[in-house]
């Protein structure tokens, strides 16, 4: 049934449709909760710094398990009558069930809608564009309507579950040291998981007791393994960053508004051009493990290192 939809939403495309979902399926990149866990972590905005990056942290984890758990071929593989949209196959990479495009969505969209649940039309907003995020998935052909159901029930549960946390760690003085603790073990799951998980070399679909198709996995499998390690690389950033914060950096914001949106400006500027210019570097490494490294220099870079920087032109120049 989930192909049924998928090649009924297929013959209503037009290019212009192609471009709006395009945008929409941006909004679900993970590189989106990271840009707004910089930018609330370079203001000070210590909580909702900690409810992006838990939110963020439990949508991937969780999403990425089950991935591993059911290895279902994308729809495209699984049925030839599904003819993607060619820009979504960048991103359509690893194993269909869940959508990751729908979680990360849901890690930072859940948040903002929640925190401020007061006013109807925030949340109601954040609602509308994390479906639609979903659904760009389902109309580009990259995921069926299951994907994107399950990512979107498992994110409202991971954002409740993460205020609530968030509320325990905000006044506690080892919150960073917690957190550093929290993404290490989530990356060493991944890591362990990329190692010894033995990923299928083909998906078999069974029609009837004597019909069936086996569908070839293994570029999927490897592109899975990649996007493991990627996340695993974050988080490991992010563990040394929460560390070096805890440890060294003891991060303050500045009183000055206009210095913090020049720092951050320049910081945004700074982890772009980072990720840039080491690219090629760390894609040389190899394509499962140098992704992974690549991660960990920007978000270490965002983290801690750039906050060190800001807290030495705040001495410099503000005489902080």
């Amino acid at each position: 049934m989930d192909i049924d939809i998928l090649l009924a939403i297929q013959d209503i495309r037009v290019p212009f449709l192609d471009g709006v979902f395009t945008v929409f399926r941006y909004l679900g990149e993970p590189i989106v909760p990271i840009i707004i866990f910089a930018i609330v972590w370079w203001f000070g905005y210590r909580k909702q710094g900690f409810i992006i990056f838990l939110s963020f942290y439990f949508s991937i984890i969780i999403n990425f398990i089950l991935k591993v758990i059911f290895c279902i071929p994308r729809p495209f593989l699984r049925d030839t009558g599904v003819v993607p949209v060619g820009s979504a196959l960048d991103t359509a990479t690893g194993y269909s069930f869940p959508s990751t495009h729908t979680a990360v969505a849901a890690a930072y969209l859940g948040p903002l809608g929640m925190a401020h649940r007061k006013k109807i039309v925030f949340p109601i907003i954040a609602g509308l564009v994390c479906c639609l995020v979903g659904f760009s998935r389902i109309y580009m052909g990259v995921h069926t309507p299951q994907d994107i159901l399950v990512s979107l029930v498992l994110g409202f549960l991971i954002v409740l579950m993460v205020f609530k946390i968030a509320e325990w760690l905000i006044d506690r003085a080892d919150a960073e040291l917690i957190l550093a603790a929290v993404a290490f073990a989530g990356f060493v799951l991944l890591l362990l998981i990329t190692i010894f998980r033995h990923f299928p070399e083909v998906y078999t679909v069974f029609y009837a007791p004597d019909l069936y198709v086996n569908y070839p996995m293994n570029e999927t499998s490897i592109a899975m393994q990649r996007d493991l390690m990627t996340m695993g690389g974050a988080l490991f950033g992010f563990s040394l960053g929460f560390l070096c914060d805890h440890l060294f950096v003891h991060y303050e914001v500045s009183d000055s508004r206009v210095f913090n949106i020049v720092t951050s400006v320049i910081g945004l500027a700074l982890t772009f051009l980072i990720k840039t210019l080491t690219q090629p570097f760390f894609e040389g490494i190899g394509y499962v493990y140098g992704h992974a490294l690549l991660q960990a220099v920007i978000i270490f870079f965002i983290v801690a290192l750039w906050p060190m920087i800001i807290r030495f032109l705040q001495k410099k120049f503000l005489r902080y």
